[in-house]
């Protein structure tokens, strides 16, 4: 019961920060316009660009699945996960590999999003922050306890279902690799 009304504060106080650093979108009827001329960005500048990446569309998570590399029989692999994505920031809570409830948030960025075709877009991105709710986890000889850092490369695609609306699946694995875990979303725009 406890664990239930932390997991709860956690979401709520994600939500008030989210809502609090929202940026305003551009409105439909304003039509943004570029210049003739083309300006020389160097490389660098670029390359920065790109990183940051774009922001993503609004989404909803409503299921995670998770394998292990090599196969481990005591891992969970239905890990029941269910967040949020707004204006960038995320929140998400799943049942880890352990069994234990986890809560991670942050922010994710697409550094690029294909039409593959009429209706399905392939995208890739990543997503940076914490995650509460594993025991002694070591990442590069340092011990975290409470929270750890997060840091994710997604890839996957979207189908359109509407023009406000899209289905999609995203496949993640974290730089030390060993797991790849698969998200259920659907997007929406307000």
């Amino acid at each position: 019961m406890k664990r239930t009304k932390f997991l709860l504060k956690i979401i709520i106080i994600m939500l008030v920060v989210v809502k609090a650093f929202a940026t305003e979108s551009i409105p439909n009827n304003v039509v943004l316009t570029t210049p003739d001329i083309q300006v020389y960005e160097p490389l660098e500048k670029r390359i920065f660009k790109f990183l940051i990446g774009k922001r993503p569309d609004n989404r909803i998570y409503y299921g995670m699945f998770t394998v292990h590399i090599p196969w481990n029989e005591e891992h969970r692999s239905c890990n029941w996960g269910m967040g949020f994505l707004f204006n960038s920031f995320f929140c998400l809570t799943f049942l880890n590999s352990y069994s234990n409830r986890s809560v991670a948030f942050g922010i994710h960025r697409d550094l690029f999003v294909i039409p593959a075709h009429r209706y399905i877009d392939l995208l890739a991105g990543y997503s940076l922050g914490l995650i509460y709710g594993y025991k002694d986890i070591t990442l590069c000889g340092v011990k975290f306890y409470r929270f750890a850092p997060l840091l994710t490369f997604h890839g996957g695609f979207q189908v359109s279902i509407s023009d406000t609306f899209k289905l999609g699946i995203s496949l993640m694995s974290n730089p030390r690799g060993g797991i790849i875990s698969s998200l259920l979303y659907f997007t929406f725009k307000l």
